[in-house]
């Protein structure tokens, strides 16, 4: 569950490379399987995926599952000015032990407590029409994954790209075996080396909910925005830099959705700056993301009672890297903070806890998924490398605080589920030290289209989970995975 993760998850949703060859006519194998006939071609888009997870999750005890997934996908293409793309989605999570921890605990109470929760759903069905070169406008069903729109060919800039920098706010959360769809209209537009990216939509159900009530549409919940990214080298040499604005509301009714007070809406305005620059012998990358949010939070104040509060928020990322790719093991260390406000004035009228929206988090705050980009500073340190043929090997050391100890300790990932709200929130204990984790990652392609992933995690709590039987928690896992 490694970052590298999140680009084998994306792939059949991604159309093939603009710029290779058509297929000859008849049936074809390669890149994908399918069949063309003149101007029309349809091709046959598979994504099989099997993840064995054992956790122990503040118990004594470790408990184990198995999850699978399979994407398979329809992608019919006219001339490349109209496209119809339908995929559909089995999703089983089997053996989840009654007293599970961790993510088994997670899914079996988001699927009615069942031991092998299962379904099969439609996760993406869209018409698309490019009337243009550089341009097309979306209806229906997709992943909306802000950031991963501008190809990057280099393998560091497309890791910078996409594990560090994309779906901070907007995301599938492909980690997951539910993961979340979006019905609505999206629409890109790329000139010159300026992107343009638009969306307009109502989040699925999904992560964690793989039964029949996953991929439903949360009707009450509406999200938009614009993304532009100047391309690397189109404005600032070696240097992407992007600006965005996001508008989200929840609708939902409170008394039905357990974690929600009241109407939410929030507006996002924010920005990024992307750079990998030659330095002596080697590459020094930086990364900087700001954010800030207004709007209105029905919430809870001081005393446990509900008010609408103003929102008034924000956050700051800065990360920075050094890659030798010319030594044994191409090493590349990075250090970074993640800094999102938050709330030390529960009485004042205002919430300044930075709100995390619809992310995919997982990559960013610790592979175990107990924080989110709300009242927390991250410090972490990364050391990447690549010591024998393709195997790679992902060390991050992560140190927790909280923001604001008179905050909570916030975690989720977004709404999921139509009666939750999508995040959890936990006391302090009056501390702000949630304390450190180490998440190892082992990724080695076995074959074209099949990678082979290992990891494991370990969080050693700090003074903010006082109270609780046990501090720590720790999970590890095994991934198998073929994308055609």
């Amino acid at each position: 569950m490694g970052a590298a993760l999140l680009c084998g998850v994306a792939a059949p949703a991604i159309p093939a490379d603009p710029g290779a060859p058509p297929p000859e006519e008849g049936f074809h194998l390669d890149p994908h399987l399918g069949f063309r006939r003149g101007d029309h071609r349809v091709d046959l888009l598979l994504d099989l995926r099997y993840r064995w997870e054992d956790w122990k999750a503040y118990d004594p005890d470790w408990s184990d599952f198995h999850g699978l997934r399979s994407r398979f996908a329809l992608d019919y293409r006219y001339k490349d000015v109209f496209r119809v793309f339908a995929q559909g989605q089995q999703m089983a999570v089997l053996g989840i032990d009654g007293d599970a921890s961790g993510a088994g605990a997670a899914y079996r109470a988001a699927n009615g407590d069942e031991r092998n929760p299962n379904g099969v759903r439609p996760s993406q069905l869209f018409v698309e029409a490019a009337p243009v070169e550089g341009a097309w406008l979306r209806f229906g069903r997709s992943y909306i994954d802000m950031g991963t729109l501008v190809p990057q060919t280099e393998p560091n800039w497309a890791f910078l790209a996409r594990s560090r920098l994309s779906q901070r706010l907007i995301g599938e959360v492909g980690w997951s075996t539910g993961a979340r769809a979006n019905d609505g209209l999206a629409a890109f537009f790329e000139w010159e080396g300026q992107a343009f990216h638009g969306f307009a939509a109502q989040p699925t159900t999904g992560v964690l909910v793989v039964d029949s009530d996953a991929y439903e549409r949360q009707k009450d919940i509406t999200f938009g925005g614009l993304h532009w990214t100047a391309a690397r080298g189109s404005l600032v040499d070696d240097s992407q830099i992007e600006a965005f604005f996001i508008a989200y509301q929840d609708d939902r009714n409170p008394d039905q959705v357990s974690g929600l007070f009241g109407d939410i809406e929030v507006y996002t305005l924010g920005g990024s700056w992307l750079g990998v620059y030659p330095c002596g012998p080697g590459r020094f990358d930086l990364l900087l993301w700001g954010a800030i949010q207004v709007g209105t939070f029905h919430d809870q104040d001081g005393d446990g009672g509900v008010r609408k509060l103003d929102q008034l928020a924000g956050a700051v990322i800065a990360e920075a890297g050094y890659q030798l790719p010319g030594l044994w093991s191409q090493p590349w260390l990075r250090v970074g903070v993640n800094w999102a406000s938050g709330d030390g004035s529960p009485d004042d009228g205002s919430r300044n806890t930075f709100f995390n929206l619809l992310p995919t988090n997982h990559p960013y705050y610790g592979f175990l998924d107990q924080l989110a980009f709300s009242n927390l500073i991250d410090l972490l340190v990364q050391l990447r490398l690549t010591p024998i043929g393709e195997l790679g090997v992902d060390l991050t050391y992560h140190r927790f605080w909280l923001q604001e100890s008179d905050d909570f300790r916030w975690s989720g990932s977004g709404a999921f589920a139509k009666k939750s709200f999508g995040y959890a929130r936990n006391p302090s204990a009056g501390s702000r030290d949630v304390g450190h984790e180490l998440d190892l990652t082992l990724t080695y392609p076995l074959a074209r289209g099949v990678s082979l992933m290992a990891g494991f995690s370990k969080l050693w709590g700090g003074d903010a989970f006082d109270g609780q039987a046990r501090k720590n928690a720790s999970f590890g896992y095994l991934q198998l995975q073929l994308s055609h």
